[in-house]
């Protein structure tokens, strides 16, 4: 089983405060105690404090994502 967290979002205002760390460890509890054998996260764009953050907590990608848009 594995598990997915969609979010992990901390505003602008109170980053490098430790919080995205404790969020992190809290869903890694989560996924420890589900017995998830990985734990995906995203979509997350490339070259944002959120893709920085996650390199830097050891994740690493597996997959990329297409986003597209139109006018209309």
């Amino acid at each position: 089983v594995d598990g997915r967290v969609l979010a992990l979002v901390v505003h602008p205002a109170w980053r490098r405060q430790g919080i995205g760390r404790q969020l992190w460890q809290a869903a890694l509890m989560t996924g420890r105690e589900a017995r998830w054998r990985q734990i995906s996260v995203g979509p997350v764009v490339d070259a944002t404090p959120g893709a920085s953050f996650l390199a830097a907590v050891g994740a690493t990608p597996v997959q990329r994502y297409r986003l597209y848009a139109t006018s209309e």
